[in-house]
């Protein structure tokens, strides 16, 4: 039964569908006039709207806290700054320090013991990798003594020493060292 503001309260008019079509419009109106789904919807969005609303005013209001809490020093901390850099032209190798390290893009830079980092540019380093000290192998080689050169590994001359000695010292482990208290 479906009660109708356009009957009185007392008289009420049954609803029989006998077709699909019947029965879409039967839901129709059984639901104040207003499809159930598109009710859902206007609701979902409504809900969405306010969600948004709400997490926008939370974001304001964490960042007012955390303006007020925070101090100057840690505010200035948190801003971009760019890093001091001061260029130094190297004219000679020897000026290079004793080790350098290199970032995974393969940027050689070393730093001093107070802290400042040393950045070698590319253009000097490819000069480096010019100079004759740097060839492969070095016009002036090294002595190299005859043991450390490949295939000149001596010979072994001594025979390994046979201990046929049956009275031979045999020292025994006593049991007090690996005792424990339980």
């Amino acid at each position: 039964y479906h009660e109708s503001r356009a009957y009185p309260a007392a008289q009420r008019v049954p609803l029989i569908a006998n077709s699909n079509a019947e029965q879409s419009i039967l839901a129709f109106v059984s639901h104040g006039g207003r499809d159930r789904d598109v009710r859902r919807r206007e609701e979902r969005e409504k809900n969405r709207v306010q969600i948004d609303a709400q997490s926008k005013r939370d974001a304001k209001e964490e960042r007012r806290n955390y303006e007020m809490s925070a101090s100057p020093i840690a505010r200035q901390a948190t801003q971009s700054q760019s890093i001091p850099s001061k260029r130094i032209v190297i004219h000679d190798p020897n000026q290079l320090p004793a080790d350098y390290l290199s970032t995974p893009g393969g940027t050689l830079y070393s730093t001093t013991p107070g802290g400042t980092r040393i950045v070698y540019e590319r253009a000097f380093l490819m000069n480096l990798r010019n100079s004759p000290i740097s060839r492969t192998p070095p016009r002036n080689p090294l002595t190299i003594p005859s043991e450390l050169l490949k295939g000149n590994t001596p010979a072994i001359t001594k025979d390994p020493v046979k201990n046929n000695n049956k009275d031979s010292l045999v020292i025994e482990e006593s049991a007090e060292q690996f005792e424990m208290d339980m």
